[in-house]
């Protein structure tokens, strides 16, 4: 799946079979993926609070520090960077859980923007 995805942006060369699964095989991965950060919430007797916890462990930490920086703005650009085992424990995190863009692996060099806005009429 990586090595796939890696080339056909850059238009190396891919072998024709593995071209004719890329969207099965990526979808695959990343309900794979979604499975090891949810802890298996689709095989417990109690989904939903499986994969809260789950989803809380493996990302909580990140995304209360990031709330703790909307909280309390200063007026400064704040850039940090990871991978797709990065973003996807955090789109599990905001997103309700049947969110079309969890179908699939994050694309290629994808982003994900917190941004905190504020009215000048407001105090």
């Amino acid at each position: 799946r990586a090595c796939y995805w890696a080339r056909a942006p850059c238009r190396k060369p891919v072998p024709e079979h593995v071209a004719q699964v890329a969207v099965s095989l990526d979808t695959a991965a990343a309900r794979n993926m979604h499975t090891v950060f949810e802890g298996g919430a689709e095989f417990t007797p109690h989904p939903a609070a499986t994969r809260r916890e789950a989803v809380r462990l493996a990302i909580g930490r990140m995304l209360r520090f990031l709330v703790e920086r909307l909280e309390r703005p200063d007026q400064t650009l704040h850039l940090y960077s990871g991978h797709d085992w990065t973003v996807t424990p955090l789109l599990l995190a905001v997103c309700r859980h049947d969110e079309p863009a969890l179908r699939s692996w994050p694309p290629f060099c994808s982003s994900l923007a917190l941004e905190l806005w504020s009215r000048s009429d407001t105090p």
